[in-house]
């Protein structure tokens, strides 16, 4: 599997979903990223492969006291350019919705069933079956 872009390390489960993207995009409905190590950033990556899949990455809380800025922001970044281009990407930020105190690994965290039902809203809204 090849790497596109500084923000895209090669071992993370995101990764492999971006690649499943550019392989078989036939069999991809949505990029729905949960706290992501880092997203695809690259203008001409995105346009070529990512233009026509809704992307949404999912943020909780104590982004910046856990190291997590950077990342984030790739996320910002694909969302950005994925809707310049014409395509539709959205960071969820769910201290911006009200919930506080989400961890990285918010499907663990007592409010999962919440979190879960703001994700399947999104695929309702923004997925083609």
């Amino acid at each position: 599997m090849r790497r596109t872009g500084k923000n895209e390390p090669k071992t993370y489960p995101a990764f492999f979903a971006a690649n499943t993207v550019r392989q078989r995009p036939e069999l991809v409905k949505a990029l729905i990223v949960i706290e992501p190590v880092g997203s695809p950033t690259d203008k001409t990556d995105l346009e070529q492969h990512f233009v026509d899949v809704p992307y949404l990455a999912v943020y909780g809380d104590y982004i910046e006291s856990r190291g997590q800025t950077g990342r984030y922001e790739s996320c910002i970044e694909t969302a950005k350019v994925l809707n310049e281009l014409g395509g539709y990407g959205e960071v969820m930020t769910l201290t911006d919705l009200g919930y506080k105190g989400n961890t990285h690994l918010m499907m663990q965290d007592t409010n999962k069933s919440d979190i879960a039902k703001l994700i399947m809203e999104w695929i309702q809204l923004h997925v083609k079956v």
